[in-house]
């Protein structure tokens, strides 16, 4: 999570950790990642910071989620945290969960195996699952893992960028039979802390049975320092997104009086978007990390290629103020 970016955060002793109009990404264009290629990545690696995070936007369950657990390497030691959200579609209501026990929690692959407090993430032979107090979740893979180049700036530091946009999700959440898209992401780097750094991200599902994943990066006064979208097509092939433009619109002010963009205007070549969230109130607040961001479900239509289009996903945005 931006996520999403990107995710997301190192405060005390944990960073802001996100994927970072002016400056590119670092690296080649995005790539479909061959089986060993994606196993090699996917696995932890000794990395200042590295997370991976899972999400679902389930409109049908009136249900969203995200799963992400975050690996820090500090003095020496590695610490966890992971975060858990289940937002009610119907009401906007929004359960949150943040754990830092470090008995138990641990990074391993190849095949990879995540988990911290009783949730755990795994990879199985047909994909992967997702367990825990919340939620039994089955993740079979619709599509290849695809590399994104890697986002950041010299003086924030730099992030490699794995995801795995197109995921089929069945099983149960709090009970309830779910079944619809999910979305797995994994970042690793040597992102620096203390930087005043801030994001907006969205991955989000096309209903042609593509993707669109998009961030910007600003730095403490405001300014976008860096722009980027990767669109898989149905076929799984992945390009970067020519003349992206992504135009803030309606903005909301939580009660702790940080103003997160909502609506957002969508554009590069042959795509054209309007998307909003749904709910506003989907702060979250992280006492280890100290850092408030906005995570939750977004949605809209438009156009791709001349031809109408909706779109349903996930948002992650930090404020600068």
């Amino acid at each position: 999570m931006v996520r999403r970016l990107l995710p997301l955060l190192l405060g005390a002793g944990l960073l802001a950790c996100a994927p970072v109009q002016q400056a590119g990404p670092v690296g080649p264009l995005p790539a479909v990642q061959s089986s060993a290629e994606a196993a090699r990545d996917l696995g932890p690696h000794r990395a200042g910071t590295e997370w991976w995070y899972v999400s679902s936007s389930l409109p049908d369950a009136g249900l969203a989620l995200h799963w992400a657990l975050f690996k820090v390497e500090l003095l020496g030691r590695t610490l966890y945290v992971s975060h858990t959200a289940i937002t009610d579609l119907k009401t906007g209501q929004v359960q949150f969960v943040e754990t830092s026990q470090q008995a138990g929690a641990s990074a391993g692959g190849v095949p990879l195996v995540v988990t911290q407090d009783g949730t755990t993430l795994r990879q199985t032979a047909d994909g992967f699952t997702l367990q825990g107090p919340q939620f039994q979740l089955n993740l079979s893979p619709q599509g290849p893992f695809i590399r994104h180049p890697d986002s950041g700036l010299p003086q924030f530091g730099v992030l490699a960028y794995q995801s795995l946009p197109n995921l089929a999700l069945s099983g149960t959440v709090r009970g309830q039979p779910v079944q619809g898209q999910a979305w797995l992401d994994h970042q690793w780097g040597g992102q620096q802390p203390g930087q005043g750094v801030y994001w907006d991200w969205m991955g989000l599902h096309t209903s042609d049975g593509g993707s669109l994943m998009l961030y910007r990066l600003r730095d403490a006064a405001g300014q976008v320092q860096q722009l980027y979208g990767t669109r898989v097509r149905p076929n799984g092939q992945p390009q970067a997104l020519s003349g992206l433009e992504m135009t803030p619109g309606r903005v909301w002010t939580s009660g702790t009086g940080r103003t997160y963009t909502l609506g957002w205007q969508l554009r590069a070549e042959g795509l054209d978007l309007t998307v909003d969230a749904p709910h506003d109130a989907q702060e979250l607040q992280s006492r280890t990390t100290r850092v408030n961001y906005w995570e939750g479900p977004v949605q809209g239509s438009g156009t791709l290629d001349g031809t109408a289009v909706t779109v349903n996903g996930m948002g992650e945005f930090l404020s600068s103020r």
